[in-house]
């Protein structure tokens, strides 16, 4: 089950490397993401009951030592009366509560082992969870700051468009550039403040400067 857990993991690793190879973030990279952390959450849970049981197998360690201390003592005692038959039934008890401690110091020495495996293997799951994520906030804002940089030059290049044609269709305007400089002057002004506080509007921006143009 762990093992299905971890390739699942690395499954869920390597397409959203693919994702990210696309240069934009997706819904599916998130989906990704929350997949990952999924298989994290569950592999601790596997983990957590790894640990229950090396704590269940140590106790039955330690009640079985006491049981063979007190089989000991019976044992000496029985012996002490001559008692062969009590002495030899408590020395059969004994070979086998060993061989039983022995077996059980065994699983736990397994256990432990496994625990300390996964959760290796579970650092570094998260340390590649983290990297993902870190890859997607860096791209997320990369992308916003892509996307902004191209409205506002969308917005400039209508902005050229537009006194160009302003420009043929006044006429004699032309003669007298101080009023368009104005104009242009101040809208660059404000279009600058805009993209610095907030996503740009191109066709608000547009229609603000055929308004000021019309005004003319």
């Amino acid at each position: 089950m762990f093992d299905e857990l971890r390739q699942a993991f690395r499954e869920a690793l390597d397409n959203f490397n693919k994702e990210l190879s696309r240069d934009q973030v997706s819904e599916t990279a998130d989906a990704l993401l929350i997949e990952m952390k999924n298989e994290i959450i569950s592999a601790k849970t596997q983990i957590a009951g790894l640990e229950d049981q090396l704590v269940k197998t140590m106790a039955e360690v330690a009640d079985l030592a006491e049981d063979i201390v007190t089989a000991q003592r019976r044992q000496e005692l029985a012996r002490g009366i001559s008692d062969e038959d009590t002495a030899g039934l408590a020395e059969d008890w004994l070979s086998k509560a060993k061989d039983q401690r022995t077996i059980l110091l065994k699983k736990a020495g397994a256990l432990q082992e496994e625990v300390e495996f996964r959760s290796q293997t579970i650092d570094e799951m998260y340390s590649r969870f983290k990297e993902a994520q870190l890859k997607q906030e860096t791209l997320s804002t990369t992308s916003g700051r892509t996307a902004a940089s191209e409205s506002i030059k969308d917005v400039e290049e209508l902005l050229d468009d537009l006194n160009l044609m302003a420009q043929n269709r006044t006429g004699d305007k032309t003669n007298n550039p101080t009023d368009e400089i104005s104009v242009e002057e101040t809208f660059q002004v404000e279009l600058k403040e805009l993209s610095s506080t907030q996503p740009l509007d191109v066709d608000s921006a547009l229609d603000e400067l055929k308004r000021r143009m019309d005004e003319t």
